[in-house]
């Protein structure tokens, strides 16, 4: 598995993973919205500029991105984020080796800990960051529908050694 930083020809497979609806509906809790190239490019100019994102790739292929959240000020924050944006390459263990790359990223940039975002209907990403040793610290708002049932916004949080 290899990381590289976000480039601007990375936008194409991008929007490709974040506009599947299946992806949306696990990271997203408002209603499904397409982003356009046009609709998206000052925020990812602003993504990649901070070069805290990288794209994953296996085998000669990109298969999703994971990073550092940003905050209002542009200045790294612990919050990370992660997507294995290839389907065909869900449940094979990227995701586990992507966020072992991660901790050490982690470290090296001086990070104490991680925390994360998590919608409750991803159960998927929560079976997998508790087995990483994150515990959920708090539920938040917003709740969210998703196939008639209401969930809600869980945050994570794993420390470091």
């Amino acid at each position: 598995m290899n990381f590289r930083l976000f480039e601007d020809r990375d936008l194409d497979p991008y929007l490709r993973w974040t506009n599947q609806k299946e992806i949306w509906e696990v990271d997203n809790a408002g209603p499904y919205e397409f982003r356009t190239r046009e609709s998206f490019a000052d925020q990812w100019n602003k993504i990649v500029g901070w070069q805290r994102s990288w794209m994953i790739e296996t085998n000669g292929r990109e298969i999703g991105y994971i990073g550092f959240i940003s905050d209002e000020q542009d200045r790294l924050t612990d919050e990370f984020f992660i997507v294995i944006g290839e389907k065909s390459e869900w449940r094979k263990g990227h995701g586990r080796a992507a966020m072992a790359w991660l901790f050490g990223k982690a470290l090296e940039l001086g990070l104490k800990s991680l925390t994360g975002q998590v919608l409750g209907n991803n159960e998927r990403a929560l079976a997998l960051y508790e087995s990483l040793g994150f515990r959920v610290i708090e539920e938040r708002e917003p709740r969210f529908e998703r196939n008639g049932k209401t969930y809600s916004t869980l945050f994570i949080k794993k420390m470091l050694e």
